[in-house]
C-alpha cells in the first residue's frame, strides 16, 4: 500500500532558541528556501521562508544605510536583540499529516480535518505517531507518481452512485437475496427472491412467520448476524394473523406437533402411521416438495463501511425444506423407538409372569416325580423326570433373568439394603454353585475364599448380591476345565469393597472382550455350542452392580483364565461412606483401552505402584464408570469403539461430576494440540514406561498399607479410678469412636489401670503396643520407671498422649517412645491410629 512516507523529503530543522546567524547557516546548508522550526521535544511549530526573513532583515537594517562588512556581525546581534515576539511573526503555519497515511486516504483526511484551500497553500509536514517531525511532503513527486500509475485520485464514490452496479450484481446471483435500509425499507430484491419467495419481506424482531396468500410457506427468521434460529411453521391459514405471537410462544417440539399428517403418493396411510402421524413410507426429494410446503430460513447481517452511511442490511434466504422433513421424521422415529422399547419391556414383563406359573408347576411336579414321592418309577421314568426338572429349572432361570433385567431397565426393581456378613454371603453363593454342578464333573475344581482382615460387613441387597456372585461363580466354574482352580477374593479398593471372582479357565478372546456386557452374547459358535447359558448373566450382574452404586470390571487371557471384579460401596447409595479414608491408601485408576496388550502392560505397572485398576473397553463404558466410580485418574486411548476417546475426554471435562478427575491421553504418537484443546491433563506414550507413570502421577503415588494383621492394643490409664465424675466416654485422648473402629477391623483393645493388671494381660495376650493416658499421674517418671521393671511391658512400643508423660518416658533408656501429642480439646483419631501403626511396624 502506497503511503505518504514514500514522498518524504528532508528540510533544514531549527530548534528554539534560534539566532539569526544559525538561521542563515541553515538556509545555506541545504540550499533550501525554508527552515522548519521545532521545540525542544521535536514537535513542529511552523516554517520560516527565506523571503520572509529577507524582508524582515531589510526593514531592520534600513536605519543604517552606511553599513559595512565590518559591522555586519553587529547588525545580526542587534537583530537578535529584538526578542521572541519578532521571531513569532516570521513563523508560518504548517499542515501536519501522519506519515503512514495512504495516498487514497490523503484527500478524505484533509476533508475530515476541515483544511480549507489557501493561496498560497501552506506546505505539508509529515509526523510520526508521537507527533515528532519527520520531513516535508514532496507534492510534485507525489503528483508524478499518481499520473504514471494512472491512479485516479478523486473523491470516493458514494453508495448512491454504486447502487445500479450492486443491483445488477445481485440480480444475476442464483441465491435469494435482498437489501434493506436500517429502518427496514426494502430497495433491492433480486430475481431469484421474486421468483421463489415473491414480494414477501420478513419482519424485524421475529423468530418465525408465514408467507401471505396465495403462496403458503413456512419461514424462519433470525435478525442477529450469522445466527440460525429454530424454524417454526404454520399450516393453518387462520393462524397467519397471529403468527407473531405464536412464534414467540411455540417451541421447536410444539412446531413439530403442529405439522399435519402426511400420506404417501397412493393416498394410503404410511405403514408407520399407526405409530406416529409424521412417519411416511418414503422421503420426498427437494424437487417433490410442493411449493406451499417449502420452509425458508433467513440470515440477516449488516454491511458496515465508512463509505456506506447509514449501514444497509443484507438478507439471504435458504431453502431448508428437506432438512426440516428429515428432522421431523427423525424425531418421530425416535419417539417410535422409545415407544417400541417400552412396549417390548412391558411385553417381556407380562410374558415372564405368564411363563412363571406353568414353569413353577412343571418344576414342582417333575421334582416330585424324580424323588418318587407320588409313586415308584422305573429307571427310564426317573431319567425322564430328571430331564424335565432340569429343563424346567433352566427355563425358570431364563425367565427370572429376563424379568429382573426388564425391571432394572424400566426402574421397577426396588433394592432392599440391609447389613450383611461378607463371609456368609460369599459362602452361600459358593454352596449354591457347588450344589448345581455336583455330580456333573469328573474332576472337581479347587475353590478358595479369601477375605481381607477387617472386612466383616457391608450394606447391600442380600438377594441381588447373592445373584451377582452366583452368576460370576457359575461362569468361572462352567468355563474352567477339570482340575482347574477358581476362587473369590474380597478386598478394599480405595472407598469400595471389591469382590473378585477368578478362574484358570479358557479365557475370553480379545476380539470379544468389548461385547460380553451386551445382551445374549455368547463366546461360542451357536452351531457348535457345548456350554449352556443365555448370555444374560453378565449383563444382569452389571445392571445390579450399578443399581447398588457400583460397577464391574474384568481382565482375561485366552487359555489362562479370567478375573471379574464387582465394586460395591460399603453403604447404601446416598449414605455416608462407612470406611475411613485412612483405610484405603491405594487410589483407583481407570484404564480406557481396547487393545489387550496395552491393558496388560498398564495394569502391571500401575499394580507395581500400588494402584487399584479398573478397565473400560468402550467409550460409553468409560463415561459410565468414571461417573460411577470417581477414580483418581483416567488413562484414555482416543481410538475406542462406540464412542471416540476425544468425545469421552470432552464429556468428562464438561461434566461437573467428573471434570476434577485427571485424564491422561495414551497413544503411540501423542497429539498434544488436540489433547490441550480437549483439556487433557497429560500424555503417555504406550507401551508405558514405569518412570513416566511416576512422573505423571507425581506426588500422589500411594504408599502400601502399613499393616493388615489384627493388632492387640493395651491401654493404660493410671489413677483414672480416683477421679470422680469422669467416665471413659468423656475421654478425648482415646476416643471411643476410634475404639469401635479398631474393633470393627479385628483389632483387640485391652484396658488396665495398674501395672500388675497390665503384666497379667501381657502374659495372656500377645500385645503389640501400649497406649498410656497419663493425664492423672502426679509423678509420671516414677510410674514409668516401675513399668520398665516389668520385662514384658518394657519391650513393647509405648505411645504417649501428653507432654509431661513424654518427657518422663524419654528419660528412661529401656522404653521405645512414640509420642502423639493431641490437644485436650481436640479428637484426632486418625493421627493416633497412624502413630500406632508406625509403632507396631518398628517392632516387626
Amino acid at each position: 500500500m502506497l503511503t505518504l512516507n514514500h514522498f518524504l523529503f528532508c528540510a533544514p530543522i531549527g530548534q528554539l532558541p534560534l539566532s539569526l546567524h544559525q538561521l542563515v547557516e541553515l538556509f545555506e546548508s541545504g540550499q533550501h528556501d525554508i527552515v522548519v522550526v521545532v521545540n525542544g521535544e521535536y514537535i513542529p511549530l511552523g516554517i520560516i521562508f527565506s523571503h520572509h526573513l529577507l524582508s524582515s532583515v531589510t526593514a531592520h537594517t534600513w536605519v543604517c544605510p552606511h553599513k559595512t562588512k565590518k559591522n555586519a556581525s553587529k547588525v545580526m546581534e542587534s537583530f537578535d536583540s529584538l526578542g521572541s515576539s519578532h521571531w513569532e511573526a516570521l513563523i508560518r503555519p504548517l499542515v501536519l499529516i501522519p506519515a503512514d497515511l495512504t495516498v487514497t486516504d490523503f484527500l478524505p483526511y484533509l476533508q475530515e480535518k476541515n483544511y480549507q484551500p489557501q493561496v498560497p497553500q501552506p506546505p505539508y509536514g509529515l509526523i510520526d505517531e508521537s507527533g515528532k517531525f519527520l520531513g516535508l511532503l514532496n507534492t510534485w513527486e507525489m503528483l508524478q507518481t499518481l499520473l504514471n500509475q494512472e491512479i485516479i485520485f478523486s473523491q470516493q464514490p458514494s453508495f448512491e452512485t454504486s447502487e445500479p452496479l450492486l443491483r445488477e450484481l445481485l440480480e444475476d446471483l442464483p441465491l435469494p437475496m435482498m437489501l434493506q435500509t436500517q429502518q427496514g425499507e426494502t430497495f433491492i430484491q433480486n430475481r431469484t427472491w421474486r421468483e421463489q419467495i415473491g414480494e414477501f419481506v420478513p419482519p424485524d424482531n421475529a423468530s418465525a412467520c408465514s408467507l401471505p396468500l396465495p403462496v403458503e410457506k413456512k419461514v424462519s427468521l433470525n435478525s442477529s448476524s450469522f445466527a440460525l434460529s429454530e424454524t417454526i411453521g404454520y399450516s393453518n391459514p387462520q393462524e397467519w394473523n397471529n403468527s407473531s405471537s405464536l412464534a414467540a410462544n411455540l417451541s421447536y417440539s410444539q412446531w413439530l406437533k403442529s405439522i399435519p399428517k402426511r400420506q404417501n403418493q397412493s393416498g394410503r396411510d404410511s405403514p408407520f402411521h399407526s405409530l406416529h402421524p409424521l412417519i411416511s413410507s418414503t422421503t420426498p426429494s427437494l424437487g417433490q416438495i410442493p411449493q406451499n410446503e417449502r420452509v425458508w430460513q433467513f440470515v440477516k447481517c449488516f454491511l458496515k463501511s465508512k463509505y456506506i452511511s447509514p449501514p444497509i442490511a443484507l438478507i439471504l434466504a435458504t431453502d431448508v425444506s428437506q432438512q426440516q422433513q428429515l428432522c421431523q421424521e427423525l424425531v418421530a422415529k425416535n419417539a417410535d423407538l422409545v415407544q417400541l422399547n417400552r412396549l417390548k419391556d412391558e411385553f417381556l414383563a407380562c410374558i415372564s409372569h405368564e411363563l412363571k406359573s406353568p414353569l413353577t408347576a412343571v418344576v414342582g411336579l417333575s421334582s416330585l416325580l424324580q424323588e418318587q414321592k407320588v409313586g415308584t418309577l422305573n429307571s427310564r421314568q426317573v431319567h425322564y423326570a430328571e430331564l424335565i426338572y432340569r429343563s424346567g429349572r433352566q427355563l425358570m432361570t431364563l425367565v427370572n433373568d429376563l424379568l429382573d433385567l426388564t425391571r432394572l431397565e424400566t426402574g421397577q426393581l426396588r433394592l432392599t439394603f440391609v447389613p450383611l456378613s461378607i463371609k456368609s454371603i460369599c459362602e452361600q453363593a459358593y454352596y449354591s454353585i457347588r450344589e448345581k454342578y455336583q455330580g456333573k464333573t469328573d474332576h472337581p475344581l479347587s475353590f478358595s475364599l479369601e477375605i481381607e482382615p477387617g472386612l466383616d460387613r457391608l450394606v447391600a441387597d442380600e438377594l441381588r448380591l447373592h445373584q451377582m456372585l452366583v452368576h460370576l461363580l457359575d461362569n468361572a466354574m462352567k468355563f474352567t476345565q477339570g482340575g482347574g482352580k477358581f476362587g473369590l477374593q474380597v478386598n478394599r479398593w480405595e472407598n469400595w469393597i471389591a469382590f473378585t471372582i477368578w478362574d484358570t479357565g479358557i479365557g475370553i478372546p480379545e476380539e470379544s472382550q468389548h461385547l460380553i456386557f451386551q445382551k445374549f452374547q455368547q463366546l461360542e459358535n451357536p452351531l457348535t455350542r457345548k456350554f449352556e447359558g443365555t448370555g444374560l448373566g453378565l449383563v444382569l450382574s452389571q445392571r445390579l452392580a450399578r443399581a447398588h452404586g457400583g460397577e464391574i470390571s474384568f481382565t482375561s487371557k485366552v487359555d489362562q483364565g479370567s478375573q471379574f471384579t464387582v465394586l460395591l460401596p460399603p453403604s447404601a447409595p446416598g449414605e455416608e461412606n462407612s470406611l475411613s479414608p485412612s483405610h484405603y491408601p491405594n487410589p483407583l485408576i481407570l484404564i480406557v483401552e481396547a487393545i489387550p496388550k496395552y491393558i496388560e502392560d498398564l495394569m502391571d505397572k500401575l499394580t507395581k505402584l500400588h494402584y487399584r485398576v479398573v478397565i473400560a473397553r468402550t467409550g460409553t463404558e468409560a463415561v459410565e464408570k468414571a461417573r460411577q466410580l470417581q477414580p483418581f485418574a483416567v488413562f484414555l486411548n482416543p481410538l475406542l469403539p462406540l464412542l471416540s476417546g476425544w468425545d469421552v475426554l470432552t464429556l468428562l471435562k464438561s461434566d461437573p461430576q467428573t471434570q476434577r478427575i485427571k485424564v491422561f491421553v495414551c497413544t503411540i504418537q501423542p497429539n498434544e494440540p488436540l489433547s490441550q484443546m480437549n483439556r487433557a491433563d497429560g500424555f503417555l506414550s504406550v507401551p508405558a514406561d514405569l518412570s513416566a507413570l511416576q512422573t505423571l502421577l507425581g506426588c500422589e503415588k500411594p504408599t502400601p498399607t502399613v499393616t493388615t494383621r489384627p493388632l492387640t492394643i493395651l491401654r493404660l490409664y493410671p489413677n483414672f479410678t480416683t477421679v470422680k465424675g469422669f467416665s471413659t466416654e468423656s475421654s478425648p485422648r482415646l476416643n471411643l469412636a476410634l475404639l469401635d473402629q479398631l474393633s470393627q477391623f479385628n483389632h483387640r483393645i485391652l484396658e488396665a489401670d495398674d501395672l500388675e493388671q497390665a503384666q497379667m494381660l501381657a502374659y495372656v495376650w500377645n500385645i503389640d503396643v501400649i497406649v498410656v493416658d497419663g493425664r492423672f499421674l502426679d509423678d509420671p517418671l516414677t510410674y514409668l520407671r516401675s513399668l520398665s521393671e516389668y520385662l514384658e511391658l518394657a519391650e513393647l512400643p509405648l505411645v504417649t498422649l501428653d507432654i509431661k508423660t513424654t518427657q518422663a518416658a524419654n528419660q528412661i533408656s529401656k522404653l521405645s517412645v512414640f509420642p502423639c501429642l493431641i490437644p485436650e480439646d481436640e479428637q484426632h483419631d486418625q493421627q493416633l491410629w497412624q502413630v500406632i501403626q508406625i509403632a507396631t511396624s518398628s517392632q516387626s
